[in-house]
């Protein structure tokens, strides 16, 4: 007989593989878009001004830098200044409540 039954557990196993797939997906989006991002950021800065004064100019290639800087510096800021300030005045342990979050968003 050319046609072979799998068994309950391969079948569930393959259930299981099918069902990462999503989630493979979004991990393997995330970079590309991260990648675009930061890619563009050259082309876009070689037609801008970079210079600070008549002698220093920014490269164009370290400017993806201060949007990495920016995230190193609000994340912090936000744990330990806006969450404890937003949580004394609502009361909720996360300072605004999710919904807050995504009116804000």
């Amino acid at each position: 007989n050319t046609w072979r039954l799998c068994t309950r557990n391969q079948v569930e196993e393959l259930k299981a593989i099918v069902r990462l797939g999503p989630i493979w997906i979004s991990g393997l989006l995330s970079p590309v878009a991260l990648s675009a991002h930061l890619l563009f950021n050259v082309p876009q800065g070689n037609t801008m001004n970079r210079h600070i004064g008549k002698a220093f100019q920014i490269p164009s290639a370290s400017l993806p830098v201060f949007a990495s800087l920016t995230l190193l510096i609000w994340v912090p800021t936000y744990d330990i200044i806006v969450v404890p300030t937003l949580r004394r005045f609502t009361g909720n342990n996360g300072g605004i409540s999710m919904l807050q979050r995504i009116g804000l968003g």
